[in-house]
């Protein structure tokens, strides 16, 4: 049987997953909520869903799981009024903007009996399982290093309502570092060892996105690049470089070097695109076009809920998700401890461990009808 699914959250990522998640079969969409009611309202007649104020929906008890889409700083309050109610959470990232207030987070939901499961899903994305695969069977051999890079000019040329990614709790070491730190830590497993800097070139930037902004300065509270050296619990040592201030650039999303050869990975904020795959003889293209949950290189490949829907179906089958717990708080980690190594000069350890999820077959996600 379907799990109820409620949102809390309407703004500019919603679309996107109410759209998605219509497409499983584990979950039911039931009803949307905002603070903004007018807001919700607009969503909810787009999509044919009740919408209601956070309250009304946590008192619903046709909802089994929340999926909180609200801003960074809402998602602990938020995510924690659901756990009190008796909900499952499956929360955009970050689960907190600290790693102590999502570590309280993670001991309300064990004491309850919940589960939690935590954004960034694209690596269960065809082009990354394929890579998953590709590095499990040996075909580059023992990885001892590599790159990622995640770099860009910001987000106030494109998003509508862009302040908060500039305010505590944004920047993109909290929102675009996740997808390249979790993808590389269920390829390579945790990291150990973190040395970073990190810059903020502009006390201000104007918003030239259509929007209730546009043409507004907002004040930088965050640093808006880092340059970085992950060390690997298994021995890889991985550069990471994450920036708002690219203008435009030729660098590899990430890149994998092994004793065999060398994997150049899709982009991790995708989930479909190409692999490149070299064992001494050049490249080879290994494209995920027409896989499920693929897609071309250079095109927009949107599966925004197939964390959730995994979730769903681990909640049935009494198993934790793939998008889990353990996962987020040690990728939570690891961005606390560079923001910190950043700002001391010193190295800094990480704590925690986690394994890696198991690989996800794509058959496994059980579909509606098209």
């Amino acid at each position: 049987m379907a799990l109820g699914v409620g949102v809390i959250g309407c703004g500019n990522i919603a679309p996107h997953y109410l759209r998605n998640l219509q497409r499983f079969a584990a979950i039911q969409l039931r009803a949307l909520a905002d603070l903004d009611l007018g807001l919700a309202a607009q969503r909810g007649a787009d999509f044919g869903l009740p919408a209601l104020t956070p309250e009304a929906l946590l008192a619903r008890e046709d909802i089994d799981i929340v999926l909180n889409l609200t801003p960074p700083l809402a998602h602990a309050g938020v995510t924690k009024a659901a756990l009190v109610a008796g909900k499952h959470v499956y929360s955009e990232k970050p689960l907190g903007v600290t790693l102590a207030e999502a570590q309280d987070l993670a001991a309300l939901a064990r004491a309850r009996g919940l589960t939690l499961g935590v954004a960034p899903d694209t690596f269960l994305g065809a082009a990354h399982q394929a890579a998953r695969r590709l590095l499990d069977t040996g075909a580059i051999g023992t990885v001892s290093g590599g790159t990622a890079f995640f770099l860009s000019a910001g987000m106030e040329a494109w998003h509508p309502n862009p302040g908060f990614f500039f305010r505590r709790g944004g920047g993109p070491m909290l929102d675009m570092a996740p997808y390249s730190l979790t993808l590389l830590v269920n390829l390579l497993g945790p990291v150990a060892r973190v040395m970073a800097m990190a810059a903020t070139p502009r006390t201000t930037r104007r918003v030239t996105a259509p929007g209730p902004m546009q043409g507004q300065e907002i004040a930088v509270e965050v640093p808006t690049s880092l340059s970085a050296l992950l060390g690997f619990a298994s021995g890889a040592q991985i550069l990471l470089g994450i920036s708002w201030d690219v203008m435009a650039h030729s660098l590899p999303h990430v890149e994998l070097y092994g004793s065999a050869g060398t994997l150049r990975l899709a982009d991790p904020d995708q989930f479909g695109g190409a692999l490149r795959l070299n064992q001494g003889a050049g490249w080879d293209e290994i494209g995920s076009e027409g896989a499920v949950f693929g897609g071309p290189e250079g095109k927009w490949t949107d599966y925004r809920g197939l964390g959730l829907a995994e979730m769903a179906q681990a909640l049935t089958a009494g198993r934790p998700p793939r998008a889990g717990l353990t996962q987020a708080l040690h990728v939570l980690e690891v961005i606390e401890a560079l923001g910190e190594a950043a700002s001391s000069g010193a190295p800094r350890s990480i704590a925690s461990r986690c394994d890696r999820a198991d690989p996800l077959p794509a058959e496994d996600i059980a579909l509606r009808p098209a």
